[in-house]
């Protein structure tokens, strides 16, 4: 299913979390965003977190759910499956490791 780039909130959303930065003490900010089923909010947030992986280099990304599983299925289907759908060229350059860190 095609991603809905025409729904203004989100590229709003894009604009702020391309734009987040830590406060003034050095420590990270919370960016809370409510939502709710069907905004295509998460699918955002971990396209996001996948353009800072292979393009920005010492970046600290985190994914939390609630369940360890739930957390897993978020990786697999909203990161590592758009990664899969890059060209082998992307791929080769900025390989995904198996794991995750912990």
């Amino acid at each position: 299913k095609p991603y809905p780039a025409e729904k203004d909130y989100l590229g709003a959303l894009v604009g702020e979390l391309h734009d987040w930065r830590p406060n003034e003490a050095g420590s990270a900010a919370a960016l809370f965003i409510p939502k709710s089923r069907q905004m295509i909010i998460s699918t955002t947030c971990c396209l996001v977190i996948l353009h800072n992986l292979l393009f920005h280099q010492a970046q600290r990304n985190i994914l939390s759910k609630v369940t360890e599983k739930g957390a897993q299925e978020l990786l697999r289907d909203k990161v590592r499956f758009p990664w899969s759908q890059l060209p082998a060229w992307i791929q080769r350059e900025k390989p995904l490791s198996v794991r995750p860190r912990r």
